[in-house]
């Protein structure tokens, strides 16, 4: 049998999940997980072997639309879904012998307590980035479509509890269409008019190369950064912020700074001060001090191992058009 290329949090969470064994027409799939680009989700799990669409054979009409066509796993597929399905729960409880019970008990009470006041058509995890790695609008759900039922959310893993939140914020922030906020947090964040050599920014980042190679090719284009041979390295390239571009990094900070304001408003300041104190009881620094570096471990043999280790944590997640590989989360 042909094993799956990679096991990744991102395709488990926004397609592989839903897809059942007896098949799942792609209408169902959408409905289940909520998420933008499910056709994208679908060719490139279909490119990798996970699964296949073909034809419902019961269906006697002549062309029947996209959207009632089957989804199945392959047998590569359903050994991943094999591997995906206990690790949420397994990680979770690896979490609570690493931080302790009480913390993680606080962390998913006060994350529920916040996520249960957003939108129920949120889907349980953060999508792939589009253009201008910005978040892609969420699709609209026809009311016969049941939306996630928020009195789930309590019993809900960390992984949907954090995403919800992140994706609901990334949303607000990125409503005026200024930038994506994961260019602002990673890479608008460390760029100023002095030139920084590109190969350092992902370290200084938290992020793959990938990924600051994608966000600085757009900031080019936008006459937001440039990018070339550095003045002071020989052989090597480094980037800085236009004038433009450090409006743009300004701009993105008072928006930051304007969403918080509003969630504090609309949320409730106790409740905001909360989740705030039990995720920076995790995060810490955000650096190598950072007690969250204790789940960096890659496992010896996987292809993590072989890369550099991080020193530092990214500001958001970027979860890329490759499924999460790499990714800069």
């Amino acid at each position: 049998m042909k094993r799956p290329w990679l096991v990744s949090m991102v395709m488990w969470s926004n397609c592989m999940q839903y897809v059942e064994r007896a098949g799942t027409s792609v209408r169902q799939l959408q409905d289940r997980a909520r998420v933008a680009d499910l056709d994208g989700l679908l060719a490139r799990m279909k490119r990798w072997g996970y699964l296949t669409i073909n034809l419902d054979p019961d269906d006697s009409r002549a062309k029947p639309p996209a959207s009632d066509w089957l989804v199945h796993p392959t047998a590569a597929g359903r050994w991943a879904q094999h591997i995906w399905r206990p690790l949420t729960a397994e990680i979770e409880h690896r979490w609570e012998a690493r931080y302790g019970l009480d913390p993680m008990t606080e962390l998913r009470r006060s994350l529920a307590s916040l996520a249960e006041q957003l939108d129920a058509g949120l889907p349980d995890y953060l999508p792939v980035v589009g253009y201008g790695m910005r978040t892609p609008d969420q699709p609209q759900h026809p009311p016969e479509v049941p939306a996630a039922d928020p009195a789930l959310l309590p019993q809900s893993g960390l992984p949907t509890l954090v995403s919800r939140l992140l994706l609901a914020f990334t949303l607000e922030f990125e409503a005026d269409g200024a930038t994506s906020l994961p260019v602002s947090a990673n890479v608008l964040r460390i760029l100023g008019s002095d030139e920084v050599l590109v190969r350092e920014l992902p370290r200084r980042s938290g992020v793959s190369k990938e990924a600051i190679a994608v966000a600085l090719g757009f900031l080019e284009r936008g006459g937001d950064a440039l990018v070339g041979p550095s003045a002071s390295t020989s052989r090597a390239v480094s980037a800085r912020l236009t004038a433009k571009g450090q409006a743009r990094r300004d701009l993105a900070r008072d928006r930051m700074a304007d969403t918080e304001a509003r969630w504090r408003s609309r949320h409730g300041a106790v409740r905001l001060a909360r989740v705030r104190a039990s995720l920076q009881s995790l995060v810490g620094a955000g650096d190598a001090s950072s007690p969250l570096f204790g789940a960096l471990e890659p496992p010896a043999g996987g292809w993590r191992a072989a890369l550099p280790r991080p020193e530092t944590l990214p500001h958001a997640p970027m979860v890329l058009h490759r499924g999460g590989f790499p990714d800069g989360s």
